[in-house]
């Protein structure tokens, strides 16, 4: 009868009473996949002569009810995955099952997630792995009625049982247990486990043993054999109350992988290590990640010579005031991302014993190490190192980075690299090759104490990525960027954003074919009085957003070479421009103008301006397009069409000097009348031209000092 009903996933009620059962051997998936049968009578099976009942009732779903009480299972060998996520039965009792033959019962119950009450006689097994995993519900289990003789497999066992608060293991037997991997892993409710009784002389695998038990506060592992034991991953991650772990009987000679071992273990103080073994670990990453009270880690006992990956290794020890690596053989590593991240209680940093020459990964490496002041990585061979961003990222004090013979040939990505060394004052990076970057982002970002910058040396012709490049670099008064090759850049958002010292850039040798993102590029550059744009190729930009925004000093600005047939925003682009006297937009069509709000808006020493090249047909906002342009005496603009503009907020306000503007195309049929009357707010001087019956509500609320002509032809 094996599989007889297999995935009749639309089957509500199914008749056994006339199944004549005495002589199947194999019920295994009889019922599986019956995703909405609500009910089974299965009182008149006789099942004397089953071998397997593995997946019986698998997947159903609808099922929250099951007696079974009739059921002879003397004879059955394989009960693997038979509730497994009948997910709506609160209650299951197997109180008369014969298990004395039983050798599977792998995920017997996994996923019982509405499971209350389990009732259970003398069970055995010899394979329990993820017996419990997932019976979310499950409150309390009476493990005295468990034999665990003969069992080899206890992965899993309890996993995710999140609402067991206790479990009785004074009767267990683990004298065969091989495997106990993520046994009480996520038994969140767990406030001690007794493990008195535990004999583990024989298990090869701890992985992920305890990890998620987040409410035990102490944990006896003293009469723990581990000198079988190859993998402790995880083993006591996210114990996270736990304060003191006493792990000086551990014998680590066979382990290989000790990642996550002790990761958000937050309130972990006490850690006793001394006798551990890592000839043959190969993974220490994460190992003491989020240790965040963890304040001694002595590293001299660790023979590290097999260890490729210590990544994360002592990301976020915030603890931590000294770390010795003089014993540290590091000759394997490849990944050293994150390896000391967010240490920002380590003031000093000796790197001089460390052998980089196989790692590949520095990203954060060193980042938000903030006590730091000094570092030296002239004796690091960084050769194959691909990655080197967010590296020195937010090292707030650091001042002096002796970086003399870092080898960066290979390096692809530098994006943040320095960003946030807000006390350094000077890098000499002329010695780095770039020649294979492909991300420079960020990468001096808010180095607002830099004065002195040498990147004469970078090959930029591979590099797509440019945003935020200088983002902040206050105190940098001058940048000659004349041999950067920016033929692939495809962002340079917010490039130069915020350099308030910047009096002058020339970019004039700026090939910008591949273009997409120049929003922000100067935005805030307060002291920068002129910009050579001539050869910026635009053709591909989507986005100009406020572009020019608060360059204040910036007197004229010719950008007639620009083409921008695909910007449709041009939302405060040369907003804060408040010293520029003449701008030249060039005579080619702009079309598809959506956006103009606040596009010139405090620009208060232009005196005239020509937008008669914009097409406007498609305009839906210009708020503020013109506020604050006390100066302007004249906007050519005949052919300004707001015909399906729906907010106009402002448009012209305090434009003190503006005498005349003619507005053939002006429509404000489809604007609020609540915003008429500062359209043209404090425009004293000014007369307009308007056809009335497309402006009838603006004409009605026209302030009394704006002079009104109707065009009538």
């Amino acid at each position: 009868m094996s599989a007889m009903f297999l995935d009749c996933s639309k089957i509500e009620k199914i008749d056994t009473s006339l199944f004549e059962t005495s002589n199947v051997k194999n019920m295994s998936q009889m019922f599986e996949g019956c995703l909405y049968l609500t009910s089974l009578d299965l009182s008149n099976f006789n099942t004397e002569q089953v071998e397997s009942l593995s997946n019986m009732f698998k997947y159903n779903y609808a099922l929250t009810s099951l007696q079974l009480s009739s059921f002879n299972t003397k004879n059955v060998k394989d009960m693997s995955s038979m509730f497994q996520f009948c997910i709506n039965i609160k209650q299951i009792d197997i109180t008369s099952f014969d298990t004395s033959k039983v050798t599977n019962s792998v995920n017997m119950f996994n996923g019982c997630n509405s499971l209350i009450t389990l009732k259970i006689n003398n069970f055995k097994s010899e394979n329990m792995a993820h017996l419990l995993d997932g019976c979310q519900n499950l409150g309390v289990f009476d493990f005295s009625n468990v034999i665990t003789d003969n069992v080899k497999n206890m992965s899993g066992l309890f996993k995710d049982c999140q609402k067991l608060t206790s479990i009785d293991l004074s009767k267990i037997n683990t004298i065969q247990v091989k495997d106990m991997s993520s046994m009480f892993f996520g038994c969140s409710s767990l406030t001690e486990i007794n493990l008195e009784k535990f004999d583990t002389k024989n298990v090869e695998d701890m992985a992920l043993m305890f990890k998620g038990c987040s409410s035990i506060t102490s944990l006896n592992v003293n009469n723990f054999v581990t000198k079988e034991v190859t993998d402790m991953y995880g083993m006591f991650q996210e114990c996270s109350k736990i304060k003191e772990l006493n792990l000086l009987n551990f014998d680590t000679t066979k382990v290989t992988d000790m990642a996550h071992m002790f990761d958000f273990t937050l309130n972990l103080e006490n850690l006793m290590i001394d006798n551990f073994n890592t000839k043959n670990v190969h993974d220490m990453s994460y190992m003491f990640s989020n240790a965040k009270k963890l304040k001694k880690i002595d590293l001299k006992i660790f023979d590290t010579s097999n260890v490729d990956n210590m990544e994360y290794m002592f990301n976020y020890c915030q603890g931590i005031t000294s770390l010795d690596f003089s014993k540290f053989n590091t000759k394997k590593v490849e990944k050293m991302n994150n390896m000391f991240y967010m240490c920002n209680n380590l003031a000093q940093l000796d790197l001089s014993s460390m052998d980089t020459s196989q790692v590949f990964n520095m990203s954060y490496a060193f980042g938000n190490l903030q006590l730091i002041t000094s570092l030296d990585l002239s004796n690091l061979n960084t050769e194959n190192v691909v990655l080197m961003n967010q590296m020195f990222y937010r090292c707030t004090n650091l001042i002096s980075l002796n970086l003399d013979n870092l080898n960066t040939k290979n390096v692809k990505d530098f994006s943040s690299m320095f960003g946030s060394c807000n006390k350094l004052t000077s890098l000499n990076l002329k010695s780095f090759n770039t020649g294979k970057a492909t991300s420079i982002s960020c990468m001096f970002q808010y180095c607002n104490s830099l004065t002195d910058l040498d990147i004469s040396s970078f090959d930029t012709s591979l590099v797509t990525d440019m945003s935020d490049l200088f983002l902040g670099c206050k105190s940098l008064k001058s940048l000659n960027l004349k041999h950067f090759n920016t033929k692939n850049t495809i962002n340079m958002f917010y490039m130069f954003g915020e350099m308030t010292s910047l009096t002058e850039l020339d970019l004039s040798s700026f090939i910008t074919p591949k273009v997409l993102d120049i929003g922000l590029m100067f935005s805030s550059c307060s002291s920068l009085t002129s910009i050579n744009l001539k050869n910026f190729d635009t053709s591909k930009v989507t986005n100009n957003f406020r572009m020019f925004d608060g360059c204040k000093k910036l007197k004229s600005l010719d950008i007639s070479n620009f083409d921008i047939s695909l910007i449709t925003s041009f939302s405060h682009l040369f907003e804060d421009c408040n010293a520029l006297t003449s701008i030249n937009l060039g005579s080619a069509h702009k079309k598809n103008v959506q956006f103009m709000d606040s596009m010139f808006k405090g620009c208060s020493s232009l005196v005239s301006l020509d937008i008669t090249s914009f097409d406007t047909s498609e305009l839906l906002n210009a708020d503020g397009a013109f506020s604050g342009c006390s100066s302007l005496t004249s906007i050519k603009m005949d052919n300004f069409d707001t015909s399906i503009a729906t907010s106009l907020i402002s448009m012209f306000k305090s434009c003190s000097s503006l005498t005349s503007l003619y507005l053939p195309k002006f429509n404000t049929i489809n604007i609020q009348n609540t915003q008429m009357k500062s359209i043209f707010e404090g425009c004293t001087k000014l007369k307009i031209s308007v056809y009335p019956e497309k402006c009838s509500n603006l004409i009605s609320d026209l302030p009394s000092y704006v002079e009104l002509v109707n065009i009538t032809n």
